[in-house]
């Protein structure tokens, strides 16, 4: 041991040596490997955070935006209903069909149903459920006659009026072509006929012999046939299940007069109103006047669109609403 040497000096140089030798190539490549996965792992980490955090911000973006959109479209039902709300003598249409109040015998006025607001936009559309047929009171004939004009033929004409009328009657016989609970229940998700007055229009699908083109419509193809049918015009617009049946004759289309009231009635009340814009005086057993109407309003912002379709039934100075339907547009989205 060398003079002045501290016992166990020599060994632990030795071991410091020892540590801090050099490595060799395959360590040197090892390491190398091992940084370059390191790497990998934290890159595939950051880009999932970064698109986790893309995702959230666009998801949280998506549902501020539906919330304004909704928030917009319940506005314009609010609209709706205050000029549905406000004292009024007949309900017309305009020139471009739409529905129109008026307080007594006058010119109507275009009222703008569609605005900006709150960063977005607001549109809105008033229909007169009068002046569309009553599932509910409407007589065999005059289902036939529309459903006829709508593009429906042969037995399947038939099977659809006489299920309806089968539907909504109290007794457990069915018409020649119709159906009661016997047909129904024998289906792969059974269920009984209703035997009492239809609660929305879309119920209709339900009765045997509706299907969603019949309601809806079909495209317009030459050549082409759809469940037994081509051409189908939908007649989802032309029905109603509110009212007392009565047919306003100021807002009534073409097809609807036509299948209540006879061709000859019916150009004469499209002539009318051509010329003179509106019936004051009810004729031919229809009203000037309608109670109960159907709000249509959407609410857009930056793209996305909300819907809300409410039927909405004036008494007396109050109005209520007996349906309420609303989602957002799709395909409209961000």
């Amino acid at each position: 041991m060398a003079i002045g040497a501290v016992p166990g000096q020599r060994v632990t140089a030795r071991i410091f040596l020892k540590i801090v030798k050099p490595l060799s190539s395959c360590q040197k490549g090892v390491s190398l490997v091992v940084v370059l996965w390191v790497l990998a792992l934290l890159m595939i980490i950051a880009t999932e955070l970064v698109y986790t955090v893309r995702v959230d911000s666009l998801s949280a973006a998506n549902f501020r935006d539906e919330a304004a959109a909704q928030s917009l479209a319940s506005a314009g039902i609010t609209l709706g209903i205050a000029e549905i709300a406000a004292p009024y003598k007949f309900v017309v249409l305009d020139e471009d069909k739409r529905v129109g109040f008026l307080k007594q015998d006058e010119q109507y006025t275009e009222r703008s149903r569609s605005f900006e607001l709150g960063g977005g936009n607001v549109e809105y559309v008033i229909e007169d459920e009068a002046g569309r047929l009553n599932l509910n009171t409407a007589q065999r004939e005059v289902i036939v006659d529309l459903f006829r004009a709508s593009g429906v033929e042969g037995a399947g004409l038939d099977i659809i009026v006489d299920s309806i009328v089968d539907w909504r009657d109290e007794n457990h016989e069915h018409h020649l072509n119709g159906a009661e609970d016997d047909y129904y229940m024998s289906l792969p998700g059974p269920y009984g006929a209703k035997d009492g007055n239809f609660d929305t229009v879309e119920e209709v699908l339900l009765v045997k012999g509706m299907s969603t083109d019949v309601l809806y419509g079909t495209e317009k193809t030459s050549g082409t046939e759809k469940n037994g049918h081509s051409g189908l015009k939908g007649i989802e617009n032309q029905l109603t299940v509110n009212g007392d049946g009565k047919i306003n004759i100021n807002t009534a289309s073409e097809e609807v007069l036509r299948a209540a009231l006879g061709e000859g009635k019916a150009q004469e009340i499209l002539l009318r109103r051509k010329t003179e814009g509106y019936y004051t005086i009810p004729a031919f057993g229809g009203a000037v006047s309608s109670s109960v109407f159907t709000i249509v309003s959407t609410g857009t912002v930056k793209g996305l669109s909300f819907k809300i379709r409410a039927i909405a039934e004036k008494s007396g100075n109050g109005v209520r609403v007996v349906y309420w339907n609303e989602g957002v547009l799709p395909g409209m989205g961000n």
